[in-house]
């Protein structure tokens, strides 16, 4: 069984979410997937955004009290992991950037060890983890713009180095580009890992029913190369069709692309009856 019971407020000034759910260890969807199971689950956020200090060119606050996702796991009753996060400081200028401190607590429960790479490992315990955040991100309807991300702090039985860009171009409203870089340096007390992951998505409207997009991802870290191509067609309001192809490769030292290890596709039709 799975359910999950909430209460949503979402508005201008106040976003305020709270919810319950839970679902059992042996549940499986007919369709789509699960990220987690085994869990019952509360999350709790609220924020603050008022219209204060206009006349210095601030359209709006943004202020996060509190981002909480607790989770138990449902078979044991045992607390599994938390996270949550605050928002000391942030605000949207009339421009349209924005700027955000976040303040990131986090705690978990590790049953197994896990492997980051063949040699550093994070073993068997008990983690409780705090991080610190910035974040700017200029106004993406302009044609160009680009969002910068820091993030440091502890990292299981080490600490975290996390520098992220975001740069997007709006050739026009047909075309538009966007790249993703993310460096990651982690040091463990016997390791040091580095990891590089860049992403490209393209996207390009034949018209306001019809459009075609492709992404493209490589990690350093499990060196990975992943294409998705997706077609979408409104063939009328309130109906979608999707066609998606994945293509995927492993190790790029081997490169060959009329061999790839993943090569799949999926279809989608959604459509609205009306009685």
């Amino acid at each position: 069984m799975s359910y999950r019971l909430y209460c949503d407020y979402p508005n201008d000034q106040i976003d305020h979410f709270i919810a319950i759910s839970s679902l059992e260890q042996n549940f499986h969807p007919a369709l789509g997937f699960l990220q987690r199971n085994n869990y019952t689950a509360f999350n709790w956020h609220l924020y603050f955004a008022p219209r204060w200090f206009t006349k210095y060119g601030i359209r709006q606050l943004d202020i996060g009290l509190w981002d909480l996702a607790y989770f138990i796991s449902q078979s044991t009753g045992e607390l599994e992991s938390w996270t949550n996060q605050s928002r000391p400081l942030g605000f949207i200028l009339k421009s349209g950037d924005r700027f955000e401190l976040n303040i990131q607590q986090s705690f978990d429960r590790l049953d197994n060890s896990f492997a980051l790479t063949d040699s550093a490992i994070i073993p068997i315990g008990l983690y409780h983890m705090n991080r610190t955040e910035f974040v700017f991100n200029s106004y993406q309807a302009r044609r160009f713009w680009v969002q910068l991300q820091y993030n440091f702090g502890k990292y299981y039985s080490g600490r975290i180095k996390t520098f992220a860009t975001s740069v997007g171009i709006n050739f026009s409203r047909h075309l538009n580009i966007l790249t993703d870089y993310s460096y990651n340096i982690v040091n463990l007390p016997l390791f040091k890992v580095i990891t590089h992951q860049l992403d490209q998505y393209i996207n390009y409207a034949l018209s306001t029913k019809l459009d075609i997009s492709l992404f493209a991802q490589w990690n350093s870290l499990e060196d990975v190369m992943l294409y998705n191509f997706r077609l979408h067609w409104i063939p009328k309001i309130g109906s979608d069709c999707y066609f998606v192809y994945n293509r995927g490769y492993e190790g790029l030292n081997n490169f060959r692309f009329s061999h790839p290890s993943i090569s799949s596709g999926a279809a989608k039709l959604v459509w609205r009856f009306v009685f």
